[in-house]
């Protein structure tokens, strides 16, 4: 039996994923942030979504026809009345939550702007090699977003696999490797800075090259966002990491405003206030 579709969206960074109904009530990995979350099963409703017609609302079918067409008028009235009432009442539950989804997304996309505004004031903007996901169906907005900020050129490049077969697959960033990740900064020589949303191969310290370049200023730049990267304070403190944006906790209401938006859920940290923030890499 085919499995009904549904899209939800990840609670800590906004990522939406598209899951099956069999994948209600158990826990998901977010392939963004890498935070596990559970989707709740489906609220119980009756099979019309209506409660069942009464006796008594049976018996008014067979009222004088007149009593049915003063019903009518009435009907009418009230519906001008609602109508009325309808223009000045307050968002729904849904619109609620749409709003605040789209404030979610506002507050994800603040990093892309902040990181693009980083490199502007530090080091006087130049080409950004953005390496996402290939599955991130945001990418280009993130991309647009970092543009804005920065105002310079921003291209995207990713890293594939071939298919697994599973219906969850490991995140990308445990699944690649140090080969992988300089295989695409080596087809963009000329980027100055490198910006990834996948964090850092897993074997990264085995084959240290693009880091030592990046602390000994012979390489580019390297910064990410929502990273867990093990160890990622001392690579910040050592230069070998340039930046990271990180997600501040307990996390807050998301700000609509992205000027706002990136002191409510994250900070951007580099070696200058890396010191004062170590407790945000839970190491």
């Amino acid at each position: 039996m085919q499995m009904n579709e549904m899209q939800v969206q990840c609670p800590s960074c906004g990522q939406v994923l598209t899951i099956t109904d069999d994948q209600r009530n158990i826990q998901l990995m977010c392939p963004v942030c890498r935070k596990l979350f559970v989707v709740p099963g489906p609220s119980p409703v009756s099979p019309a979504g209506f409660p069942p017609v009464s006796g008594r609302q049976s018996s008014n079918r067979r009222r004088p026809v007149i009593l049915l067409g003063a019903g009518l008028v009435l009907l009418l009235v009230l519906g001008i009345l609602i109508g009325g009432i309808f223009a000045f009442r307050e968002p729904t539950a849904d619109e609620g939550e749409s709003a605040q989804s789209a404030d979610v997304i506002k507050t994800y996309m603040s990093q892309a702007y902040a990181i693009g505004n980083y490199v502007k004031a530090s080091f006087g903007g130049g080409k950004i090699l953005l390496i996402a996901d290939p599955d991130d169906k945001r990418m280009d907005d993130f991309a647009a977003a970092m543009r804005n900020g920065s105002e310079s050129e921003v291209v995207i490049d990713t890293i594939k696999f071939p298919p697994t077969g599973e219906e969850m697959a490991e995140p990308i960033s445990e699944r690649m490797t140090t080969k992988d990740f300089e295989a695409v900064v080596a087809r963009h020589g000329d980027a100055k800075v490198i910006v990834s949303m996948i964090g850092l191969p897993r074997d990264i310290f085995k084959h240290p090259k693009l880091l030592q370049d990046c602390r000994a200023g012979s390489g580019p730049k390297i910064i990410l966002f929502s990273s867990d990267v093990p160890q990622l304070d001392k690579m910040i403190g050592a230069g070998m990491v340039t930046a990271a944006v990180m997600m501040v906790p307990p996390e807050r209401p998301d700000a609509a405003d992205k000027n706002a938006a990136l002191n409510v859920r994250y900070i951007l940290i580099d070696k200058s206030n890396v010191a004062a923030n170590r407790s945000l890499f839970g190491e």
